[in-house]
């Protein structure tokens, strides 16, 4: 695919990037959707195909549960649980990375940006998986989701990141990477923008009318324009 498109716009240089994890780091719809399956079949509900549940992937599952014909909210936090049960043994890492991760963090690592995640998915699971595939050493923070729901969607998790690291009154320096929309929205509402990949599990045309600072369709198109700053 050709170069990824920048937007135009006059913005403050970024040099604290805060990445999703799944659709952005890591490839990881099986293990997702097997989860989910294993909990509609453990519900007796009926468990669609994969091909019609890789929305579950980015929002808080709670919500994704409830997305479903005839489930409550306290089926979906029963859902949720089993869920967790297996994803906690075996979904986990039924996962890998986008090819090229690796050389893109430790890249911005050098070139002296600070790293963070800023994942809707519980951080206890978003630390394993950084620590099972040796990323956990490039970032300052590992921002992700609780599990009691007071820290459960997008724009929460990036405003508890940017808490930790003391960034609340130096936010233009942020920029937020993920795959859908629901990244974009959730910066925004934190007032920080975000870079969209296309090479995710979002919809292409769903992010662009989100309307990110700029789509990159490869990792190394990710790459390049996170160390020329051409996003800003």
């Amino acid at each position: 695919m050709g170069p990824c498109p920048f937007l135009e716009r006059n913005v403050p240089m970024k040099d604290v990037i805060f990445f999703d994890l799944d659709g952005t780091l890591t490839k990881s719809e099986e293990g997702i959707i097997r989860c989910v399956q294993y909990a509609l079949r453990e519900l007796g509900m009926p468990v669609p195909a994969k091909k019609d549940l890789f929305y579950f992937i980015g929002p808080p599952l709670v919500d994704s549960f409830l997305t479903l014909p005839g489930f409550t909210e306290a089926m979906a936090l029963e859902a949720t649980a089993l869920y967790r049960k297996r994803y906690t043994a075996i979904g986990i890492f039924e996962n890998e990375l986008y090819p090229g991760i690796t050389d893109l963090l430790e890249a911005l690592d050098e070139a002296g940006f600070l790293l963070a995640t800023a994942s809707a998915k519980p951080e206890v699971f978003v630390r394993h998986i950084t620590d099972h595939f040796g990323l956990t050493p490039y970032f300052r923070e590992i921002g992700g989701a609780s599990f009691d729901a007071s820290r459960r969607t997008k724009s929460a998790v990036i405003a508890e990141v940017l808490n930790r690291l003391g960034l609340q009154k130096t936010k233009e320096r942020v920029l937020m990477v993920g795959d859908t929309a629901y990244d974009v929205e959730g910066a925004r509402k934190i007032g920080i923008d975000c870079v969209g990949v296309t090479y995710g599990y979002g919809k292409e045309t769903e992010l662009a009318a989100a309307h990110p600072l700029g789509l990159a369709a490869t990792v190394e198109a990710l790459k390049d324009g996170l160390l020329t700053h051409a996003f800003g």
